[in-house]
């Protein structure tokens, strides 16, 4: 059952943001009381933990970090920049709620503060497993690296709210191939040919 709570939260948080749903929509979505929701989730913030541990799941399913070959890294990336993408767009409320609202929930935004550092250390892991690989020019050091990552990360959180101000609709195909051609295109000049 708390699967499909954490599903019709989902749904509802990305239809009438977070704010405005409360437990007895999300109990009502499913025929449930408000009372059996809370049965598995005893607050908002418990339930919003568990939302954001399963896109966090469902982004690292499809993530290596370097396979044995390296046959065809850019369409590699690509595909993995995509999934991520879609994975954040599924989950879209987190990415346009404002920081004020977000931050009356410490557990998560102490659960964001450590994905981020994670997601830091992923990143600069790979770039040197795959520099050491010879994938990257010399030129992509420390310091560029950390400088990529940066920005990986502030487009990552800025691009689904910045299509939704902009076009009116949740991202689409169309918007998720944009903005990984946008990430791609950071990493391009440091790759090797």
């Amino acid at each position: 059952m708390d699967k499909k709570i954490i599903s019709a939260a989902v749904t509802l948080f990305n239809e009438k943001g977070l704010v405005q749903t409360s437990f007895r929509d999300i109990g009502g979505a499913l025929g449930i009381s408000d009372g059996h929701v809370r049965y598995y989730f005893r607050t908002k913030e418990a339930l919003l933990l568990a939302v954001f541990n399963q896109m966090d799941e469902e982004i690292l399913t499809k993530i290596t970090l370097v396979e044995e070959h390296l046959v065809d890294l850019h369409a590699r990336l690509k595909g993995q920049i995509e999934h991520v993408f879609g994975v954040m767009a599924s989950y879209r409320f987190f990415f346009m709620e404002s920081p004020k609202t977000l931050g009356q929930y410490p557990e998560l935004i102490n659960a964001y503060t450590l994905l981020m550092e994670s997601r830091r250390h992923l990143f600069l892991m790979l770039f040197s497993e795959l520099g050491k690989r010879g994938v990257f020019h010399v030129g992509f050091d420390g310091p560029t690296q950390e400088r990529i990552f940066q920005t990986v990360f502030l487009v990552s959180e800025g691009w689904i709210r910045t299509h939704y101000l902009s076009k009116g609709t949740a991202p689409d195909r169309g918007a998720i191939e944009s903005v990984t051609t946008l990430l791609i295109g950071l990493i391009a000049p440091y790759i090797e040919e």
